[in-house]
């Protein structure tokens, strides 16, 4: 290869590199500043600049970014506590260059037939189920204590990352396909190599999180026929509604205990010490940013959700619960509510409705698996920096960005341009 062409010809490589380090290595971390941020975030000025400055993706970015300095400025002229600008405007530097590497690593990536991005996954998703048997095994111990499982005598170890709950989120893209039958992703490759370690994974660890993906799962999956989607969703409801006491009885006695305790909280209002944390963290994410726009309806800006957990609605919350999640809400949607009131409800409900239309076109389904962690991530998730939500956002926002420019679109293409203008 002509020298002149090595770096082009590295740059889907880079950028497959990068992809496959979000999805699954997302959980490492540096300490700045009081704050852990995720390594991949760090990084991601190097890739953007390695991968080549794209004008017209560099200008949709600035424009969302300028709007949400707007809000946070906004969110400034009222009664709320004053924000770190040094963590404010590195974050908006980090998120607009994050979006910016992510964009055109995809672009890349699908220029070059997923090439090198089928190959990262699939390392990566033997490396994930290799470290959880390890762990298993007591050769390595990468946590204190781990929940015991469901059906087996064994802990659940989740690997690479901090908790059962992560894994679901992070494996959201895998389990739509799953959901989907969609075993000929990725140009037809995609197959046995990543499927037996992404299933065993999750087979070793599942939790309350992963049944909810699978759900959510098979009714975006299912969104070709909009009929069909909303008939499952529908018999789905009915049948969980009319029958909920043999079903809590028949599920796992952790799973059941986190139904019944979101009933609790929402109908009675009632939660103490002793009430499931990850359902009480759900609760306060979504108390918080029903406050924020009953209160605050342009939001309390960026990275400053903190600020609502000191209104009086959740006096309680913080008594129980303390300082927890109080910068994320336990859900990227509360968090973009949170941060950016009104506007931010519809920037979400906007999102899931894309998501939705990209996830019925049946020549785009290598998009839909990157785009649908937004909803994964909408049930837990905490940060825009976490994982395969950066993705989902990279491509919701830049959905042109991602057509090479110069080459003729394919009729999924043109599907895809037109799904993802803004």
């Amino acid at each position: 290869m002509p020298q002149s062409q090595a770096p082009l010809a590295a740059k889907p490589l880079v950028g497959a590199i990068y992809l496959s380090g979000i999805i699954f290595l997302w959980q490492i971390s540096v300490p700045i500043g009081g704050s852990d941020v995720p390594f991949v975030a760090l990084i991601s000025p190097v890739i953007w600049l390695l991968l080549g400055i794209e004008f017209r993706d560099s200008f949709r970015v600035a424009t969302v970014v300028i709007c949400a300095i707007l809000l946070t400025l906004a969110a400034q002229l009222q009664d709320i506590g004053r924000i770190d600008p040094i963590k404010v405007i590195g974050g908006f530097f980090l998120l607009a260059t994050a979006l910016l590497a992510a964009s055109r690593s995809i672009r890349f990536s699908r220029e070059q037939s997923w090439h090198y991005l089928r190959r990262a996954m699939i390392i990566l998703a033997w490396l994930q189920l290799s470290v959880q048997l390890i762990e298993l095994a007591e050769f390595v111990s990468l946590r204190q204590s781990a929940p015991q499982h469901y059906i087996f005598p064994i802990p659940r170890y989740s690997g690479l990352y901090a908790e059962p709950s992560h894994l679901a989120v992070s494996y959201s893209p895998f389990i739509i396909a799953m959901a989907g039958r969609w075993w000929g992703i990725f140009g037809g490759r995609l197959t046995w190599p990543l499927w037996i370690p992404t299933a065993a994974s999750l087979i070793l660890c599942p939790s309350a999180t992963l049944l909810a993906v699978a759900v959510a799962g098979s009714i975006f999956a299912l969104g070709r026929n909009i009929v069909l989607a909303l008939c499952f969703a529908g018999l789905f409801t009915s049948i969980a509604w009319f029958f909920s006491d043999e079903i809590l009885q028949a599920l796992p006695i952790e799973i059941s205990a986190r139904i019944t305790t979101i009933f609790e909280i929402v109908g009675l209002g009632y939660f103490d010490n002793k009430t499931n944390l990850s359902s009480l963290v759900f609760y306060g994410g979504a108390q918080a940013s029903l406050s924020v726009l009953q209160n605050y309806p342009l939001g309390v800006g960026f990275q400053n959700l903190s600020a609502a957990y000191s209104l009086p609605e959740l006096m309680q919350y913080r008594y129980f619960v303390g300082d927890r999640n109080i910068n994320d809400g336990g859900s990227i949607a509360f968090k973009v509510i949170g941060e950016f009131g009104i506007v931010g409800l519809f920037f979400w409900v906007w999102c899931m409705a894309k998501t939705y239309l990209i996830c019925r076109t049946p020549e785009m389904k290598e998009i839909a698996f990157l785009t649908f962690p937004i909803v994964a991530f909408s049930i837990r998730g905490a940060s825009y920096f976490d994982g395969p939500v950066l993705i989902a956002f990279a491509v919701l926002i830049l959905g042109r960005g991602l057509i090479a420019s110069g080459r003729k679109p394919t009729q999924g293409y043109r599907d895809f341009r037109t799904v993802g203008s803004a």
